[in-house]
């Protein structure tokens, strides 16, 4: 269920960033830019939004696969905690490290427990 969650979160912004670049603005933190580059960085970020949404849906689909499920939780874990650290140090606003911040947790919570699974299954 996190993994539909995830999917359902980073595909909203990744389309919105991708196709709405404007909306970005309205999001804590990031002020009002404008200019190219500003277009280019938030088309770049929907891109990657979009790359994260699919592989929690892969991993969501594939879920009678243990392993590529834990190791995409895993990744996408690490990359949560890298952007709530970012969000916090550089961000104004701790909304973006907050939410970033509730996805590591959940994720987090996820990896540990197809972790344990998998250490029990090769015990047996």
């Amino acid at each position: 269920m996190v993994l539909l969650l995830h999917t359902l979160i980073e595909g909203l912004i990744g389309l919105l960033f991708l196709f709405f670049p404007a909306w970005v603005q309205r999001l804590p933190g990031l002020g009002a830019g404008s200019g190219e580059s500003f277009l280019l960085v938030t088309k770049m970020y929907g891109l990657a939004a979009l790359l994260l949404a699919l592989l929690s849906f892969l991993a969501w689909r594939k879920s009678a696969s243990p392993q590529f499920v834990l190791t995409i939780t895993g990744l996408l874990t690490a990359f949560h905690l890298g952007m709530a650290l970012v969000q916090g140090l550089y961000n104004p606003d701790v909304r973006a490290m907050l939410s970033h911040f509730l996805l590591v947790v959940l994720l987090g919570a996820q990896f540990t427990r197809l972790r344990k699974q998998s250490w029990a299954e090769e015990s047996k």
